[in-house]
């Protein structure tokens, strides 16, 4: 296992996600689901998205515990 890459990763999603501007109002909230959904695929964690409003993204991703 490449553990400096491990730790890359979380480092290098940090850096990305806050380059996506979702600058609130007037609010774009989708642009940062559409990255998280991409991140969450790649893992093969199961999410779910939706729209409230236009550019208002929400996600929702559950993963199983162990009791």
């Amino acid at each position: 296992m490449d553990w400096a890459a491990l730790g890359d990763e979380p480092i290098d999603l940090l850096r990305r996600s806050l380059m996506i501007d979702a600058t609130n109002p007037p609010g774009n909230e989708t642009a940062g689901v559409r990255f998280l959904a991409d991140v969450l695929a790649r893992d093969g964690i199961e999410y779910e998205t939706h729209e409230a409003a236009p550019g208002g993204g929400r996600l929702r991703a559950r993963l199983a515990g162990d009791g």
